[in-house]
Parts: C-alpha cells; sequence; structure tokens
C-alpha cells in the first residue's frame, strides 16, 4: 500500500464533527467515509462560510455601527440599518440563517426518535428536561446549543490535530517515542484505543500539552468586567472593561520555560502535575474553564493513538509554506496542512531492504 497524502486539516475536522455527532447528538454522520455525500458535510462547510463571513465583518464601518448605541435616536437606528444592509453583512446573516436551519433539522430528527426518552447524549438531556413550570425548553434555545456544542467542538480541537501532526512531521524522534508507547506500554496491537488506553500513555498527554504550549488552539482570548475589580499586582479593572490575555506569549515565555523554549519536548509534562489553570490558561480558568477540556484531550488521543498505530507521518511539501491562519479565533493553519501517511509495513519493509542491502 503506498503513502498517502492526506489534507489533514480537512480530515480532522470530519472527525472532530463526527465525534461530535455522536457523543453530543447520537448521531452517526458518517463524515470519515469518503463516498458520503450528505447534508451533514454541508452542515460543516456552513460553519466554515459563517466563520470566514464573520471575519470579512471586521472592518473600518463596523466601529462605526459599533459606536451606534451611543448615537441619538433615531440616528443610531439609521446607521444600524446601513451597516447590516451592506453585501457582506447581508451574506453574514443569510449563512447564519442557513446554519440554524441545520440545527433545526438535528433537533427535528431527535425529537422524531421513539428512544429520546432513555438516550443520554447532550441533547437528548436538554430536550427531556423541564422548566421550572414544567414546560420544555423551546426550539430556540436548543438551535443554539446545537450551534455551541458544534463551535466549541469542532475547529478547536481539529486545530490540535492539525498542529500536534505538523509537529510530529518536524520531530521525528518524538513521533518514534510516541509511536513505542502506543506498541509497548498500551499494548493495543491494532485494537481500537479506549479513554483507559489513552489515559495510561502519560507522554501521548504530553505531545498534547506540549503542542498547545507551542500552537495553542486560541493564542488571545479576553473577558469582561461585570463590575469593577482589582488584579492580584494592584491593577485596577473598571466595570465593563475588557481584559485580554494572551495563551501564545505564555507558551513562549522562557523564563517560564527555560531556554529550549521553542523546542518540542513532551517530557516537561511527564511526571508532574499540570500547572494551574490560571498560570497556563489554554483552556481558560475558574467558573468559565472549557466544558469540554477533557472531552477534546481525549478525542485528539485517539486519533493520535490511532495514527501511530498504522502510519509514519511527514510533511508533503516545506515547513517554511506552512502558516498560521489569522483570520479567525481558532489559530489553524492558513490553507490546510497535506501530511503523508505512510502505512508502517511499508515503512518496516524498506528498513529492511536498506538493513539487507
Amino acid at each position: 500500500m503506498p503513502a498517502l497524502g492526506l489534507p489533514s486539516k480537512d480530515v480532522f475536522k470530519r472527525f472532530t464533527m463526527e465525534s461530535i455527532g455522536n457523543v453530543f447528538f447520537n448521531m452517526d454522520f458518517d463524515l470519515l467515509n469518503p463516498a458520503n455525500t450528505s447534508t451533514k458535510l454541508s452542515f460543516g462547510a456552513c460553519f466554515d462560510e459563517t466563520s470566514a463571513a464573520a471575519a470579512r465583518l471586521i472592518s473600518p464601518s463596523a466601529l462605526l455601527y459599533a459606536l451606534s448605541d451611543l448615537c441619538p435616536h433615531p440616528l443610531g437606528q439609521v446607521v444600524s440599518y446601513l451597516y447590516w444592509s451592506g453585501s457582506e453583512q447581508r451574506f453574514f446573516l443569510a449563512k447564519c440563517a442557513e446554519l440554524r436551519s441545520y440545527a433545526s433539522d438535528i433537533i427535528c430528527t431527535s425529537r422524531m426518535d421513539p428512544l429520546l426518552g432513555t438516550r443520554r447524549d447532550l441533547l437528548a438531556l436538554f430536550m427531556n428536561a423541564r422548566q421550572e413550570d414544567g414546560s420544555p425548553l423551546d426550539d430556540e434555545l436548543l438551535v443554539d446549543m446545537v450551534i455551541s456544542f458544534a463551535l466549541a467542538g469542532r475547529d478547536t480541537t481539529a486545530s490540535l490535530l492539525t498542529w500536534t501532526a505538523f509537529l510530529l512531521t518536524q520531530n521525528p524522534h518524538v513521533q518514534t517515542l510516541l509511536r513505542g508507547e502506543v506498541k509497548v506500554v498500551a499494548q493495543l496491537g491494532q485494537a481500537r484505543p479506549t479513554y483507559k488506553d489513552v489515559d495510561k500513555m502519560p507522554y501521548l498527554r504530553g505531545v498534547l500539552w506540549e503542542v498547545l504550549r507551542l500552537r495553542p488552539v486560541v493564542p488571545l482570548d479576553s473577558k469582561t468586567a461585570v463590575q469593577a475589580d482589582v488584579l492580584p499586582d494592584g491593577t485596577y479593572v473598571p466595570s465593563n472593561a475588557r481584559v485580554l490575555f494572551f495563551p501564545f506569549g505564555v507558551g513562549l515565555d522562557q523564563e517560564r520555560w527555560g531556554e529550549d523554549v521553542q523546542e518540542m519536548r513532551p517530557e516537561r509534562w511527564t511526571g508532574k502535575p499540570l500547572p494551574s489553570s490560571y498560570d497556563f490558561p489554554v483552556f481558560q480558568a475558574g467558573p468559565r474553564i472549557c466544558l469540554g477540556m477533557n472531552m477534546a484531550l481525549f478525542e485528539a488521543g485517539v486519533m493520535l493513538a490511532t495514527l501511530m498505530q498504522h502510519f509514519e507521518l511527514t510533511l508533503a511539501g516545506s515547513s517554511e509554506e506552512v502558516r498560521y491562519d489569522r483570520s479567525g479565533g481558532v489559530m489553524g493553519v492558513e490553507g490546510g496542512l497535506l501530511v503523508k501517511a505512510t502505512p508502517l509495513a511499508v515503512v518496516e519493509r524498506d528498513v529492511s531492504r536498506l538493513g539487507g542491502a
């Protein structure tokens, strides 16, 4: 079997969307089937188009719109109307409506499921829940939840996996050690890795945390103060102030990580407790910590262990062509990443031939 050229960004997005379908919605989207042309592919594509449209809204006119609330009536309404009448704005609104339509279809499909009352997926739990007055949650809220589930879990984990694949191609010794752990420590053989398998692979977890240090999924984030506060260093934060924090900078702080800060060393994370989430906020911290953190790490761990079971990864192209995607809040690879996946049987056969030559 020859080496396969994999557009990893697309493959990983399909994988994460498939996982979301299984865990959150109790649905099999069949997205990893190359022959699949179902509307569930369009659901993912619509996410991409909506995100791209949202990024294009950042323009000087957006500043004018942001100030419309400060304008006296009716000038503010006129400014708002003119802004949302633009072609880019209308396209964005159309994509939002399309996205909500896909989410509504998922809810309708679940509502027709005779086993809905016994299901334990997240969507079913919300659909079966009742408010204080005994009424179910309304469909608009359920649509918001479906979109939030998919938005939170698709691109972020796919970006983590894409950067992991890239860094493994640039650090073959790490790939070798990781494959050894998958083969020897977990003793998976050809079996599919489980949660328990991933949990007993410290080097694999170290690889993922090291990738999050070097290529944090969300490199820049912020919080808004709901009331005036004072930071631990004495800095006064007024009410409604936006406070930014910079996980990308934290991960490359030489005083914190040492002179080898630019190197990929999963050993930084093995045999020791993780730093405080306040000290290393790649998943945020406190009451607003990412609820899907453990699922994301498990999901990425399963995919990574599976790849190491079967393939050797190399970059199909030059590393100089790999650039950060700065078009949105999630830091992916601009234009995607093409990785060559060579079956281990082919690698071992070629090594054997060289050894016998």
